[in-house]
């Protein structure tokens, strides 16, 4: 099963509210997001950080276990308790995948006028003829940027990883290489792209929380 949580943040908290949801958590993590110097970056981080600690209370997690976080060689956290998360953030919103299954990614992308033929090179040809063609081409560029993503964040190298070797074959398949992933695209809010990944090794489902407030 993979749990999805987001945060959706629209304006400056008062300074006692931010405190409040602030030492929820380590002070490791508090002086980290505090090292921010725009509050929509210390937002950012600070309910990140909160979703994830959220999430993984239905595992028999505690805060104090994020101390016990560590970093693969492309900067990718994770707990050694056979628990997997993924996080990843724009515009006001912050979202948190959980699974107890296997490695995940996830993606979300607020979309905003873009010209889409400046990263002509991240895709394959036959995506390029579908954007292209398509009669919302901008929709179509998030869609498989947030895909794309999704994978490499899943594999868990991130932009070490060539976006244009990640084949997306249809809205709920692609691969890497010779590596294959199940996709599903996550219904957040309007303005905004969402996709989820994981390798095909078992099916999956995803049970969505949708969180406002703590």
């Amino acid at each position: 099963m993979v749990k999805v949580l987001y945060f959706r943040f629209t304006e400056e908290l008062e300074p006692n509210v931010f405190k409040h949801y602030l030492q929820k958590l380590p002070i490791d993590f508090q002086k980290k997001a505090l090292r921010y110097r725009r509050w929509q970056d210390q937002y950012t981080n600070l309910f990140g950080k909160l979703l994830l600690v959220y999430g993984l209370k239905e595992y028999g997690f505690r805060e104090e276990d994020l101390n016990h976080l560590k970093y693969n060689e492309y900067n990718k956290p994770y707990l050694e308790n056979e628990i997997y998360f993924n996080l990843s953030h724009s515009g006001d919103i912050v979202i948190c995948a959980i699974s107890n299954e296997q490695e995940i990614g996830i993606d979300i992308e607020e979309m905003k006028p873009i010209n889409i033929w400046e990263f002509d090179t991240i895709f394959t040809k036959n995506e390029l003829e579908i954007m292209n063609n398509s009669s919302h081409p901008v929709f179509t560029f998030y869609k498989y940027w947030t895909i794309k993503e999704s994978v490499i964040k899943a594999i868990g190298k991130g932009l070490a990883l060539p976006l244009s070797e990640v084949v997306v074959s249809d809205d709920d398949q692609c691969s890497f290489r010779n590596q294959h992933f199940k996709i599903q695209i996550i219904d957040i809010e309007k303005g905004y792209y969402c996709a989820l990944a994981n390798p095909v090794k078992q099916p999956f489902s995803t049970n969505q929380i949708f969180l406002n407030n703590f």
